[in-house]
């Protein structure tokens, strides 16, 4: 079984000796298929250092992406922690401002009540 880079290399390979048989030259054909493939594991090596070139720098990046997204989740926590501190805060606010209204109320009332609780 051939591997997928073999399996490319032939293809380029193919086309490349198709078109030059089709423009009459099958010394140069014959040329590049053989330099082809003397030079199959060159063609690999550049190709595999190449591809590990860009798989480090994709690794590199997920790396940061992976960095970034847990301090974007650290964040997420920690609204979400001050929300419920504010929620809490709020409906306090509110019962104290409720409570100092109905004290109000009540002294408005004895006010006019000329002063009698009752």
């Amino acid at each position: 079984m051939r591997s997928e880079f073999e399996e490319t290399l032939k293809q380029h390979k193919d086309s490349l000796t198709d078109e030059l048989e089709q423009l009459s030259k099958h010394r140069q054909a014959q040329l590049v298929e053989w330099d082809i493939e003397q030079n199959e594991s060159n063609y690999e090596f550049y190709f595999n250092a190449g591809w590990n070139a860009q798989q480090s720098k994709v690794d590199e990046l997920q790396k940061r992406v992976d960095a970034a997204y847990d301090v974007l989740t650290e964040l997420k926590e920690m609204s979400e922690a001050l929300h419920h501190r504010w929620q809490i805060f709020s409906d306090s606010i509110a019962l104290a401002e409720s409570e100092m209204i109905d004290m109000c109320v009540k002294e408005l009332e004895q006010a006019l009540n000329g002063g009698e609780s009752k």
